[in-house]
């Protein structure tokens, strides 16, 4: 992404990749950066649960990171369902029967 960004952008772009605290450090220090343009969070799902999960973080999500645009999408797709007579999956690599929510027998 970063190669990418740079022949896009015509500057270079270097990717910081701060683990730790599930995705925590990194968003905490995308906040305390200067509020120049320059510095990008990845977000995702786990910023999200995070921020219901943790009382005492040091930014808060929703006031201190704003959106500059989408790179990714993920559509969801039903569960595989339950072939009740076995309770094993369908046919693997054919998706599922039916758009029903999984059910198995006992």
């Amino acid at each position: 992404m970063a190669q990418w960004l740079s022949e896009r952008l015509g500057q270079q772009v270097v990717v910081d990749n701060r683990a730790g605290a599930g995705s925590n450090i990194a968003a905490e220090g995308v906040v305390n950066a200067p509020p120049d343009g320059y510095t990008l969070l990845l977000v995702g799902a786990t910023n999200a649960i995070n921020a219901t999960l943790y009382e005492k973080l040091n930014f808060n999500f929703i006031r201190d990171i704003a959106p500059v645009c989408g790179i990714i999408r993920v559509s969801s797709s039903p569960m595989p369902k339950l072939t009740p007579a076995r309770s094993t999956w369908d046919r693997a690599g054919s998706g599922p029967r039916s758009t029903s929510p999984a059910s198995c027998s006992r």
